[in-house]
C-alpha cells in the first residue's frame, strides 16, 4: 500500500540526485531507503530512477510521480495540521516555508527577510528555473514563496490563490566577446546581431527561446538559437568570440565577456515575489519584496555598466 513516506522518498531523491543524500535527509540509512524504493517501484511497476555514478535521475515513469508527489504532499500535511486544530489538539510544528527560485540577486535576502518576520519557521529553498512552475507549485500549496521572473510581453498568469508583487524591472544586456569590435560601443544595436550564435541557459525558463525570437523579430531578423549550455561554458563560448547572449545587467563579470546594454532597451525581465495566499508568510509579501528591492538595487550599484546606463537613463528624464 502506498504511503504519505514512500513520495516523501521519492522526493527527497528527485530533489538531492542521490540515494546517499536522500537517505541524510530523511533520517535513513541507505539500504532502508533502497529497499522502500525497490517496494514503490514494484507497486507502480516499473523503475523510478535510472542510478550510475552522477546519481539518480528520474525516468518518464518517476517524473510523473514526482510531480503527483509534489501535489499531493501538501494537501496531507496541511490536513494533518487541520485535523489537529479542530480535534482540540495544538500544532506544534514550526511553519515550513518553501521558497523556490530562479538565478537572480534576490534570494539571499528574501531569506534572510524570512527569518525576520517568522524567526520559529523553517525555511527550504530549492532552484526551479520555469516561473510557468513556480506559479503552479505556489496555487498547489506545495509552496509558499517564490522568486521569479517573467517578461513584460509574456506576462504569466495570476491565479487566484497566489499574491504577486513586483520587485524591478530591468533591462537585458548582450554579452560578448571583449576582443570584438561592438565591446567597444556604449550601446549595441540589436540589428547587428543578425548572424551571431545566440545561447540560451540550459536551465533558462521555457519562454525564453520564445521571447528572444520576438525582440528579434521587431528589427527583422531570426536568431539562431546554437547553444544551450551551463553557465559556465555559456561564458567560455562567448569568450571565445563563438556566441552571444542576453543576460541580467547585474550579471558578475568574467574574463573576456563584458555586457553592454542595446540600444532602446528591447529587451526586459521584471522581477517578481509571489506568496500564497492564505499560507503564513501572505501578511509579509510587502516586506519580502522590499527586502528583494534594496538587495536588487545593492547588486546594481556594484555593475560598472549598468550604472552607467542607469546614469544615462536619469540624465535623459531629468531633461524630458
Amino acid at each position: 500500500m502506498l504511503e504519505a513516506r514512500h513520495l516523501r522518498i521519492v522526493r527527497a531523491i528527485s530533489d538531492t540526485g542521490s540515494l546517499t543524500k536522500a537517505a541524510v535527509e530523511l533520517g535513513l540509512t541507505q539500504p532502508a531507503l533502497t529497499h522502500q524504493l525497490h517496494r514503490m517501484e514494484r507497486l507502480f511497476g516499473g523503475a523510478l530512477f535510472i542510478r550510475d555514478r552522477r546519481g539518480a535521475r528520474p525516468t518518464p515513469l518517476g517524473l510523473h510521480v514526482i510531480e503527483r508527489a509534489r501535489f499531493v504532499l501538501p494537501s496531507m500535511d496541511a490536513l494533518v495540521r487541520e485535523a489537529r486544530i479542530l480535534a482540540g489538539g495544538q500544532d506544534t510544528a514550526a511553519p515550513q516555508i518553501r521558497v523556490a527560485t530562479h538565478a537572480s540577486p534576490l534570494p539571499v535576502a528574501v531569506v534572510a527577510a524570512l527569518r525576520e518576520v517568522l524567526p520559529a519557521s523553517q525555511v527550504s529553498m530549492r532552484t526551479e528555473p520555469s516561473a510557468q512552475r513556480q506559479l503552479e507549485l505556489l496555487a498547489a500549496g506545495a509552496l509558499e514563496v517564490a522568486i521569479l521572473a517573467e517578461y513584460p510581453s509574456l506576462p504569466m498568469p495570476r491565479p487566484v490563490e497566489v499574491v504577486v508583487h513586483e520587485v524591478a524591472t530591468e533591462p537585458l544586456f548582450v554579452a560578448l566577446s571583449s576582443r570584438r569590435a561592438l565591446a567597444a560601443e556604449q550601446e549595441v544595436e540589436l540589428a547587428l546581431l543578425a548572424h551571431e550564435s545566440w545561447i540560451l541557459a540550459e536551465d533558462a525558463d521555457a519562454r525564453s527561446a520564445e521571447y528572444l525570437r520576438q525582440i528579434c523579430d521587431r528589427v527583422g531578423m531570426t536568431p539562431k538559437i546554437a547553444y544551450r549550455v551551463t553557465s559556465q561554458v555559456a561564458r567560455d563560448l562567448i569568450a571565445r568570440g563563438l556566441a552571444v547572449g542576453l543576460f541580467q545587467p547585474t550579471a558578475a563579470a568574467s574574463d573576456g565577456v563584458v555586457f553592454r546594454p542595446l540600444k532602446g532597451s528591447p529587451a526586459e525581465l521584471r522581477h517578481v515575489i509571489a506568496v500564497r495566499a492564505g499560507s503564513p508568510v501572505a501578511r509579509y509579501g510587502a516586506e519580502l519584496a522590499e527586502a528583494a528591492r534594496a538587495s536588487y538595487w545593492a547588486h546594481a550599484a556594484r555593475s560598472p555598466v549598468y550604472r552607467d546606463w542607469l546614469n544615462r537613463r536619469r540624465a535623459v528624464l531629468n531633461r524630458m
